[in-house]
């Protein structure tokens, strides 16, 4: 996808938060994983200031993540390290049936050469009463965390919105032997409604994308080592496929059955890359993006979520369809959400009892993503075959203790 993570082979978080005489919440959390296919290391902390009263809400979030060792970064053997730091500042104002969103993230990124990036954004939502909500909204620079109205992950779940946010980091790239972040302009129109256990929603967007960066994987990868990145992740790198113009739609529908049943069917149509399975003729980066170009694709999606009552387990399985010759970046939504899966994933959680009185409860889960490994788009340069994606198999698990 267009968004950067840190997802650990190990790792372990917390989150603290604490009350001001009644007029703020502060959160302190924090999180500290290894990554064994890299062997590399990564830590972050967050603290956010919600004011109770008015709903303004202020983060300050640093990480840290040691990268793999790079020829050609001007590195030497020791392994660089990737820095970040973002201030996001978030708050809104209603107006009769009128809500505004609005705020701005500020953040820089320092590996091999320091970027910043000012991000504003802003959503309008209006109420229509018996005919639903219309929403637009606008962002610029880095994608705004704030306004994304996924439900959760794959999963459905509501994570803990600041742990969420220290799993994720600026998606970064080379490009010319320089460092390039990935940044968005969005434009998007919303339409939602709710009728009983049903409820409809839509939305058109257009989006400029500059440095969009991918997840390469081969031997050794086609192109030159000074425009590659080693992916966190993998053993992959993440390479600059450039910049991107799109435009596209999609709508949902989803039917509840009780409380306990979900079935959601989604499908869109948007810009995807595809290639023109010529050799590109040498590892220059220019000459392998130039045999990659855009074209629109359709996509659907079915989902199901299932709550078993009495263990109180929750399941999710999704299938997500479209022409898998072609790399179909998801669209994460700002108006509405975002049902556009890769594949089949699947996902569990099931709460454990404490025994002996202690406090708090355990959860252990599972995720598994595009298990069949589609959305693959297979790219050859100097003879060599790899392959270009934003959504790679995974199975990751957890076990989470709750206070």
């Amino acid at each position: 996808s267009f968004g950067g993570g840190t997802q650990q082979d190990m790792g372990t978080g917390f989150s603290v938060e604490s009350n001001l005489r009644d007029a703020a919440n502060v959160r302190f959390s924090g999180n500290f994983g290894h990554m064994g296919q890299a062997g590399t290391q990564s830590a972050g902390f967050r603290t956010t200031y919600t004011s109770r009263q008015s709903g303004a809400q202020v983060s300050l979030t640093a990480r840290q993540a040691m990268m793999p060792s790079l020829a050609g970064s001007g590195t030497g053997d020791s392994s660089p390290v990737l820095r970040t730091a973002s201030l996001s500042i978030s708050d809104h104002t209603d107006i009769d049936a009128l809500r505004l969103d609005y705020g701005i993230n500020l953040e820089t990124v320092s590996y091999l050469r320091r970027v910043m990036a000012a991000s504003p954004f802003a959503r309008a939502s209006y109420d229509l009463g018996s005919d639903g909500m219309l929403r637009a909204a606008f962002s610029a620079g880095t994608r705004p965390a704030q306004l994304i109205s996924k439900d959760g992950q794959i999963d459905g779940v509501d994570y803990n919105a600041d742990l969420a946010a220290l799993a994720l980091l600026p998606r970064v790239s080379r490009r010319d032997r320089h460092m390039r972040m990935e940044r968005l302009k969005a434009f998007e129109l919303g339409w939602e409604r709710s009728s009983g256990s049903r409820k409809f929603s839509a939305n058109v967007y257009r989006e400029e994308i500059a440095d969009a960066a991918f997840t390469l994987s081969g031997a050794q990868g086609p192109a030159l080592w000074t425009d590659l990145l080693p992916d966190l992740d993998s053993r992959s790198f993440v390479f600059n496929a450039g910049d991107l113009y799109r435009t596209g739609f999609e709508g949902a529908f989803t039917q509840s059955f009780g409380e306990n049943i979900d079935i959601t069917a989604a499908a869109g149509r948007g810009g995807a890359l595809v290639s023109s399975g010529q050799d590109a003729g040498s590892s220059r980066a220019s000459d392998i993006r130039s045999t990659l170009h855009q074209e629109q694709r359709s996509w659907a999606t079915l989902r199901a979520s299932a709550k078993i009552p009495t263990l109180n387990t929750k399941l999710v399985t999704s299938y997500g369809w479209t022409d898998f010759r072609a790399l179909l970046p998801v669209h994460y939504s700002l108006t509405e959400k975002t049902y556009q899966d890769m594949g089949w994933n699947a996902y569990i959680r099931q709460p454990l009892p404490i025994f002996g009185g202690l406090p708090g409860r355990l959860e252990i889960s599972a995720e598994i993503l595009n298990l069949l490994a589609q959305g693959y788009l297979p790219i050859q340069a100097n003879g060599r075959r790899s392959i270009l994606t934003n959504s790679p198999r995974a199975l990751r698990g957890g076990l989470s203790i709750i206070f």
